[in-house]
């Protein structure tokens, strides 16, 4: 019976190709060398440089005004009732983004009108790094996506200069450590987007968190994710190629502390250290504000961060004026 089974199986056709062998990050998964290892598999070199269309949009931001639009959704997200000054659950930090994005579109109606945000959405991308194969797969929190794509971060200059940088080590640690070793059928690329989509542009990645983590973690989970987002939207392109920069953005939070990315794809040649990288600006983490205590029988945010909210709005609204948008769409 067994050798007749296996005669049958035999003259079937194969509906798949032989599995690759990949080491698979997860969302949920932190590694041992998280910020270094993130960096050296996604061929991503950090720059000390804030990116002039951040600069633009952080002078045209009023701290004050959007301080106290702020202070009221912290307030309404943790409760008026609650007991507790310093929640950081999950539906809080859902909460807290959620009233900011409202509060976007009310105030910046035009501005907004091109930005569409997804809640839960599932990335997915994989690619081969010095021989070793390599994918994302899992859930992040949100993500904003735009008709047109926002500015490019870094100038043609940084990027030529990349190529004469090398990236982090992590010797004598092997770079794929703590990661999930899997067997992938096929190559899989998800934006989380439908094809044909009024909105094929990354704005910004949202990773919320609630455990505590560590700086190195935080910035592992925001370059994986943007670097994801941003690879499978040059792979789903029509021609499956790089022909310009692409720029994303991702801000991870708890609620409370802020972490803010500003990372350009410049570059689909990843299995070599050699030639151009890609590049990432890493800001804070920023306390947004220090505690909520009882004022007059109400609660009051204490020391709120101006230049955090700031920060915060500047990214958030970053955009490129539909007249000066490049003629080649990716």
């Amino acid at each position: 019976m067994d050798a007749l089974k296996r005669l049958v199986l035999r003259q079937l056709p194969r509906r798949y190709s032989a599995p690759s062998v990949a080491y698979v990050y997860h969302p949920k998964l932190t590694t041992i060398e998280a910020d270094k290892q993130s960096l050296e598999w996604t061929k991503t070199v950090q720059l000390n440089h804030m990116p002039e269309s951040i600069e633009k949009c952080l002078e045209a931001v009023d701290g004050t005004k959007w301080s106290q639009r702020l202070s009221s959704a912290i307030l309404q997200s943790k409760g008026y009732e609650s007991p507790e000054t310093d929640r950081t659950d999950p539906d809080y930090v859902y909460g807290v983004i959620q009233n900011l994005v409202r509060g976007l579109f009310a105030v910046h109606p035009e501005q907004m009108k091109s930005n569409h945000v997804t809640w839960d959405p599932f990335l997915a991308a994989s690619w081969q790094r010095n021989g070793t194969n390599y994918a994302i797969r899992g859930k992040t929190s949100i993500i904003m996506s735009s008709k047109h794509p926002i500015p490019n971060h870094f100038s043609q200059q940084f990027v030529e200069e990349s190529s004469n940088t090398e990236l982090p080590s992590v010797w004598p640690i092997d770079t794929t450590i703590d990661l999930s070793r899997q067997s992938l059928v096929k190559e899989r690329f998800s934006t989380c987007a439908h094809e044909g989509t009024s909105f094929p542009h990354l704005h910004t990645v949202f990773v919320l968190y609630q455990q505590p983590l560590t700086d190195a973690q935080i910035i592992q989970k925001g370059v994986c994710l943007t670097f994801a987002r941003l690879l499978a939207q040059a792979r789903c392109s029509a021609s499956n190629l790089l022909h310009s920069p692409l720029p994303g953005q991702c801000i991870a939070t708890n609620g409370k502390k802020f972490t803010f990315f500003y990372y350009q794809l410049n570059t689909l040649d990843l299995d070599t250290d050699t030639g151009i990288k890609n590049l990432v600006h890493i800001v804070g983490p920023h306390l947004l504000y220090r505690k909520l205590k009882k004022k007059g029988g109400r609660k009051v945010v204490v020391d709120l961060n101006e230049q955090a909210v700031k920060l915060l709005i500047a990214t958030l609204t970053n955009h490129q004026p539909v007249d000066s948008l490049p003629t080649t769409d990716v």
